[in-house]
């Protein structure tokens, strides 16, 4: 017996109830892959940032070395400079 009156009304509500909580369900599965595909995404960005931190770390030591290599070459300039004005003044 086919429904009918009220009760074929609430069986289509019913029905088109089922229907949208599919559609809310599979949008929810689409939302949670895009989730975990993000989430990839950002854990690949932070290794990369990790990667660029130990690399400007390294360039920061190299230019802390270099600085210090200059500043001892320019003291030990400075030294020689100082003995030799010593020297040439002794020799006036």
């Amino acid at each position: 017996m086919p429904f009918v009156g009220l009760q074929g009304i609430f069986f289509k509500i019913e029905m088109l109830n089922v229907i949208l909580q599919s559609i809310l369900f599979k949008t929810a599965m689409v939302i949670v892959s895009q989730q975990r595909i993000l989430l990839k995404i950002q854990t690949v960005f932070v290794m990369l940032q990790a990667i660029l931190l130990k690399i400007k770390i390294v360039f920061v030591s190299l230019q802390d070395i270099l600085s210090k290599k200059k500043r001892g070459t320019f003291k030990l300039a400075l030294n020689v400079v100082h003995i030799r004005a010593k020297y040439a003044s002794c020799y006036r």
